[in-house]
């Protein structure tokens, strides 16, 4: 059975080193934030695809494939004015939105055939 994503304990705190208070120190903030929560997202999806069913497999790798393109398409829409206030906007969307997919993934079960 999967576990909603609200209902994971999320492993994974916040950066306390992001606490920049001028724009650099903001976008080197989401530069990091990015890189690590891609390398727990990729790690998260590949113990997925070990613990899930062969059939499920499949769906789940199409599912991330369209999940990807979703969330670059979702965030663009924040970076589409120009100006650092919308870079900012524009990664926060993306960390927010792998962080939320990490979580879920994290909660793919061998309940999935």
């Amino acid at each position: 059975m999967q576990t909603a994503p609200d209902q994971i304990e999320n492993p994974y705190p916040a950066n306390p080193v992001c606490d920049a208070v001028d724009t650099v120190g903001m976008i080197e903030c989401n530069k990091h934030d990015l890189a690590v929560w891609e390398a727990r997202l990729n790690d998260e999806y590949r113990k997925a695809l070990v613990r899930v069913g062969p059939v499920s497999r499949e769906k789940l790798r199409q599912a991330q494939r369209m999940w990807l393109k979703y969330r670059t398409a979702n965030c663009e829409v924040y970076e589409s004015h120009g100006g650092t206030i919308h870079f900012l906007l524009g990664s926060g969307c993306i960390i927010r939105m792998t962080k939320e997919r990490t979580l879920e993934l994290q909660g793919f079960d061998t309940g999935f055939e």
